[in-house]
């Protein structure tokens, strides 16, 4: 009889790890703009069918689907953009973490230390981050002074991060300029 083949050499190839933070950035960028449209594109829809109304008696009302679809869109929408933003003010922060229900008077540790990783995960979030800033800088004027509140915390705390690119600190007062301040002083 033939000698037996010789064992073979047992090698693992180990495979990469998937880019998991670029797939979430990427999966969340989509989800935020779908729902942005369904949001943006409620209120125009609904402002042109209301000129047609008055210009032809009789239109058509507007699908179910489309009406569920754009009631749903405003809580989802403000949900996905303060939990995209909070992320990155917690990454911004060094990942110390929010302290947002911490006493007025407590003081927050801004030395954290900051490495090559979290940098590098901060500088792949901050496009996300971004959009996220320019969405809510998008939503119904009704929609962004019932969310103020919600997200007027996160905005504090990005802006106290000495960690966050120059990118999200200019959107971020973009947001300040157009769409906080007219409230305060409309408030005033």
């Amino acid at each position: 009889p033939p000698p037996p083949p010789p064992p073979l050499a047992k090698t693992t190839t180990r495979l990469p790890d998937p880019p998991l933070l670029s797939l979430e950035v990427e999966s969340s960028q989509a989800a935020l703009a779908v729902l942005l449209h369904l949001h943006t594109q409620d209120g125009e829809e609904e402002e042109e069918e209301e000129a047609a109304a008055t210009r032809t008696r009789g239109a058509p009302p507007p699908s179910a689907s489309r009406v569920a679809a754009s009631a749903s869109s405003e809580p989802r929408l403000v949900a996905l953009t303060h939990a995209v933003l909070a992320r990155f003010a917690t990454l911004a922060d060094g990942g110390e973490g929010a302290e947002e229900g911490a006493e007025e008077g407590a003081e927050r540790n801004h030395v954290a230390s900051f490495d090559a990783t979290n940098r590098a995960e901060l500088a792949a979030y901050s496009p996300l981050a971004v959009d996220a800033l320019k969405a809510a800088a998008r939503f119904k004027d009704a929609a962004f002074r019932e969310s103020l509140g919600l997200f007027y915390p996160t905005f504090t705390r990005m802006i106290e991060s000495e960690h966050s690119p120059a990118e999200v600190s200019r959107t971020l007062s973009d947001v300040f300029a157009k769409r906080v301040g007219p409230l305060v002083l409309a408030a005033l």
